[in-house]
């Protein structure tokens, strides 16, 4: 398997599920992250870069990131939104197409309503083990769609002419990455995902890892790709991400939460990963 795709990894961030009637409409707006949709009942008309789509009871619709959006119901409809990022790496305007061939609407063989009903469930509870069942759910979501999309193209189709130099270019990127994984760095890595509000210095993380900062910096490159320190601010941002979709805090309180001293420094380093204000990236999930 090419390193492209076993490397490939989604952030969740937030799933909801909304009731509108025939007369909601919602005006063009950038999407900040990827979404699926999954129409549960009724129809309406998502409009993806000004390209109409129809969407009815039991399609799942694919938004990339960088959108624009807007939505008309046509009658009363009722589905469910999950929202979702990609490796800052790998971000672009349709990934998931670039690599998966995954379309805007897709109509599988058969229904994942309890896909996104048990992901949305695990959403609301408590439990520890809740993020283990939402990335399964949101990471068979994905592969039901490209699995659905292989089938229904011939085999090894070529990317589009306009992303095929992208698409050579994340597959260099990430065979150049694919090395043994370290274990001293592994420790590293396990403990910044689980502890993301926790300002861990160089220091630390060499001590953690019992290597210089020369060999941490180096280890930790060839492993994630990045260095520690862009690693740390990529994963507070997607962990600040999630807050602000599932916490009514105010910015200033999320920040300080995420290990940063200033609001005002935390939303440039927001702005820098997501290309909006943290106040902006909250008001369009709200209308989204």
């Amino acid at each position: 398997m090419e390193p492209i795709y076993s490397n490939f990894r989604m952030t969740f961030l937030y799933i909801d599920r909304y009731q509108f009637s025939e007369r909601w409409f919602f005006p063009e707006s950038e999407v900040p992250y990827c979404m699926y949709r999954y129409i549960v009942q009724g129809k309406a008309v998502f409009t993806v870069n000004g390209q109409r789509h129809e969407v009815q009871a039991g399609d799942v619709f694919y938004i990339p990131s960088g959108s624009l959006l807007s939505c008309q119901a046509l009658e009363t409809i009722d589905f469910y939104s999950v929202r979702f990022v990609v490796p800052i790496e790998q971000q672009g305007n349709n990934l998931l197409n670039e690599l998966f061939r995954i379309p805007p609407i897709s109509v599988l063989p058969e229904s994942p309503e309890q896909l996104f009903a048990t992901l949305y469930r695990s959403a609301l509870s408590r439990e520890p083990w809740k993020m283990l069942r939402i990335d399964a759910c949101l990471g068979q979501i994905t592969a039901l769609l490209a699995e659905h999309a292989a089938g229904s193209q011939p085999d090894h189709v070529p990317p589009a002419p306009q992303d095929a130099t992208r698409v050579s270019n994340l597959r260099l990127r990430a065979r150049k990455s694919q090395i043994k994984q370290d274990p001293r760095i592994t420790v590293v890595l396990d403990y910044l995902i689980t502890h993301p509000q926790e300002m861990l210095s160089t220091d630390d993380m060499c001590r953690m890892a019992g290597v210089s900062e020369s060999t941490l910096r180096r280890l930790f490159k060839a492993q994630t790709g990045k260095l520690p320190v862009d690693f740390i601010k990529e994963m507070r941002m997607m962990h600040a991400a999630r807050l602000l979709l599932t916490r009514n805090d105010s910015v200033a309180e999320i920040s300080y939460s995420c290990g940063y001293e200033t609001p005002n420094y935390f939303s440039r380093c927001f702005k820098e990963i997501f290309g909006i204000s943290p106040s902006e990236y909250r008001h369009r999930s709200q209308n989204l």
